[in-house]
């Protein structure tokens, strides 16, 4: 069971490095679209 918790935490920790690299990539893309 403790090995299946790990696995939970560390996929959610993966969905949240994505998910910020995600919002990263959107923000740059806007402000680069903005300047241009």
């Amino acid at each position: 069971i403790p090995m299946i918790k790990l696995t939970n935490d560390l996929q959610r920790g993966m969905i949240k490095t994505y998910l910020s690299i995600f919002l990263l990539t959107t923000a740059l893309i806007t402000i680069s679209f903005t300047l241009h």
